[in-house]
């Protein structure tokens, strides 16, 4: 039997060689170059308790080389659950974990490898998901055959209030239940948690759904003379749900040390070359309700008030300073909510046909209850979301990716209208993906506007030509190729490939910060909208102009020795990257500029 077990790996060993005292977790998480952290729960006869225990760590599965060893004990006052802070080990080296109680190794134990040192340039692999509402072999055994070094869950795991009533947070034994209950998806529980670590950051699945901060929104919908007439309502949560949510978050799960605690959950993490801004945009928003005014004849317009946030003062200032002073090659925002800023549009849409009900899914819903559902993503919150685009559109922050969930579907967009580039990925095991995707089409096809595709993703993915009635479950990946560029992906359940999108790198042609081994280019005026002029210090006989994604555009130029004249009317607004070759080819200058 034991000869058995060893071929099988130590790390999978049958029941009969060993007990389970641990009944949650364990979860490996805050990862870095020289350690990480595990979380696990032990509950004797169903009952949290604490229970004393030592630990092993080791570079081979038979544990024959043991690194790292301790003794520890699972807290009465965390109901029987303790998180191991593990330190001093090796960069980029994969190592065995297990636990043993009264000299009886535990059946769950796992394996987790270190991050490459800050800075190392190398082929890094990023799993990102939101959205699992139960368990789904198929879609995480692709997971596990990826082998990410890091999956990122951007919220939704599972929906705990369905369960433990939505004041859960109120109460720190339904906290360490909830998060119990997440852990103990069969799925990932088998072919995740116990192979990668990972970050999570809340959605609203802590609360009431669509939870802002303090308060959660709803709306009515009745008949009138005039169509169909919409009331929107902001509801408050109990006093001391958004502080239970922070804590229970930091007491259950393997988290990042917090930018601020009394404000979020909001961190960040390096991984090589790149580093990651995980957001809270949750716990500090202003409700999107107040944004919505309406007149003496009832009808609807959106007006920002001041002060109107879904970060928060700190926390954005937090990310502009984080992005502003990076030095890594690529800069990733984990956000719960969609960041594209077309659905400002969406928005406006629904605005404009207010009170025409429209068929979303199996419901009926308004123009007005549209624009209130895209008015919770960051497009809602033009005080957040401006302040990144007007940096992008300066050269202040560059290769800036935004990674969300929270939309039931999986797709990519280049930066052409998202704004920055994005991948949205959602729906790990909910079953309805796409379907919004597939109504903003229909609706938008309806009123004469770009079909989803057009206006808000042009990578693809679920509810996207050609996967309009693709509603599989799915995921997105990221791979980062040295300091060269970086390739988004989503596949569905079955291994379909929805679609990709490649970043490249975009340092070294600002205007900022030009290439070190060239002069910058001087653009006048810089924006433009027409005409453009470029000078550079050289003689050039060719300018190649790019736009964000890196692609190629054709453009009508007039060579004038060390000035060229650009004819820009054919552009679309945005930020776009030019390069000046000499006559032998060499490149000369480069810049960026904008087309406003």
């Amino acid at each position: 039997m034991k000869f058995a077990c060893f071929l099988a790996s130590l790390l999978l060993c049958t029941q009969s060689l060993s007990a389970q005292y641990i009944t949650s977790g364990p979860v490996v998480g805050a990862m870095t170059d020289t350690g990480f952290r595990v979380y696990i729960q032990t509950s004797p006869n169903g009952v949290p308790q604490p229970q004393i225990f030592t630990w092993e760590m080791a570079t081979d599965a038979a544990f024959t080389n043991i690194v790292r060893s301790g003794t520890d004990s699972t807290r009465a006052t965390l109901f029987g659950s303790v998180t191991l802070d593990v330190e001093g080990l090796q960069p980029a080296t994969l190592y065995y974990y297990r636990f043993n109680f009264g000299g009886q190794a535990d059946e769950r134990r796992g394996q987790a490898k270190t991050f490459a040192p800050v800075h190392a340039k190398g082929h890094y692999k990023i799993a990102v998901g939101s959205c699992g509402y139960g368990p789904n072999d198929p879609l995480y055994q692709l997971i596990k055959d990826f082998e990410p070094d890091v999956f990122l869950h951007l919220g939704d795991w599972h929906w705990p209030p369905a369960q433990f009533g939505n004041d859960l947070c109120l109460y720190p034994e339904r906290r360490a239940a909830a998060f119990a209950e997440r852990y103990s998806d069969a799925s990932m529980r088998k072919l995740l948690l116990p192979y990668f670590p990972i970050d999570y950051v809340y959605d609203d699945d802590f609360s009431w759904n669509d939870g802002e901060g303090w308060t959660y929104p709803t709306f009515t919908v009745t008949n009138g003379p005039g169509g169909a007439v919409t009331e929107l309502y902001t509801n408050p949560m109990p006093p001391g749900i958004r502080e239970g949510a922070i804590q229970g978050y930091f007491d259950h799960f393997p988290a990042y040390p917090a930018a601020d605690t009394s404000a979020g959950i909001y961190h960040s993490f390096r991984l090589g070359n790149a580093a990651f801004f995980m957001l809270d945009t949750r716990n500090n928003r202003t409700p999107r309700h107040d944004a919505f005014v309406k007149d003496a004849s009832g009808k609807f317009s959106y007006q920002p008030p001041a002060g109107h946030t879904m970060l928060g003062e700190e926390q954005r200032k937090w990310l502009v300073e984080g992005l502003k002073n990076s030095d890594a090659d690529w800069n990733f925002i984990g956000s719960s909510v969609i960041f594209n800023k077309n659905y400002g549009v969406v928005l406006d849409v629904g605005l404009t046909v207010q009170n025409l009900a429209l068929p979303v899914g199996n419901d009926i819903w308004t123009g007005v209850v549209i624009a209130s559902q895209m008015a919770y993503n960051w497009a809602g919150y033009p005080a957040d979301q401006d302040t990144l685009l007007h940096m992008a559109e300066r050269g202040e922050i560059r290769n800036v990716i935004a990674l969300s969930g929270d939309s039931h579907a999986n797709m990519i967009d280049d930066g052409t209208n998202a704004g920055l580039p994005e991948l949205s990925a959602s729906g790990l095991a909910a079953n309805d993906e796409g379907t919004v995707n597939a109504q903003i089409s229909l609706i938008a096809g309806f009123l004469g506007y770009p079909s989803a595709e057009q206006l808000l993703w042009n990578g693809g993915g679920n509810g996207l030509a050609p996967n309009a009635s693709n509603a599989r479950d799915g995921f997105g990946t990221i791979d980062i190729f040295g300091a060269d560029s970086v390739r988004l992906c989503v596949f569905d359940e079955t291994g379909l490939n929805m679609g990709c999108k490649t970043i490249l790198n975009q340092k070294g042609v600002s205007v900022l910060t030009p290439n070190s081994d060239v002069p910058a280019l001087t653009f006048v005026p810089n924006p433009a909208q027409g005409q453009l002029k470029v000078l550079s210090n050289q003689t050039f006989t060719r300018l190649q102009v790019f736009d964000v994604a890196g692609r190629p555009v054709d453009l009508s130029i007039v060579y004038r020795g060390k000035e060229a004249l650009v004819d820009l009317t054919p552009l679309a607004k945005g930020v776009y990257f030019a390069k000046a070759l000499g006559e032998k080819g060499g490149m000369v200058g480069s810049g960026q500029f904008v087309k406003n």
